[in-house]
């Protein structure tokens, strides 16, 4: 609903009693879903391709009984800028700061993996 927001991603395992350990994560502003070097205007309750890129891509063996887990959220404060929801070129200004809802369609969602032998 905002003019512009984020979205972070964190790859976790997740052991047999649902424990998480991150392993790794990453953001974008949707504004730059074009790439990094365009800003681009986000129009509310369109559906958007948005790629999000780890951080620190690494190589990871999971035990038996642990899986892959996916989470998807519009904030990680404490490790990436704040998002305002709005348009336009800023940094940090969060007097513009509005509320927005995020919607991720999972049906068209992907993640791609490179699994080694």
């Amino acid at each position: 609903t905002g003019t512009d927001t984020h979205f972070y991603i964190r790859l976790t395992d997740v052991d047999e009693e649902g424990r998480h350990l991150q392993l790794t994560d990453g953001a974008r502003r949707m504004a730059l879903y074009q790439g990094v070097d365009t800003l681009s205007e986000i129009t509310p309750h369109e559906l958007y391709t948005v790629p999000v890129e780890a951080t620190n891509p690494q190589a990871w063996r999971f035990e038996a009984g642990h899986r892959l887990g996916l989470i998807v959220n519009s904030h990680h404060w404490e490790r990436f800028e704040k998002s305002t929801n709005v348009a336009g070129d800023y940094l940090f200004d969060e007097s513009v700061a509005q509320e927005a809802t995020n919607t991720v369609v999972l049906g068209e969602s992907t993640l791609t993996l490179t699994v080694a032998p």
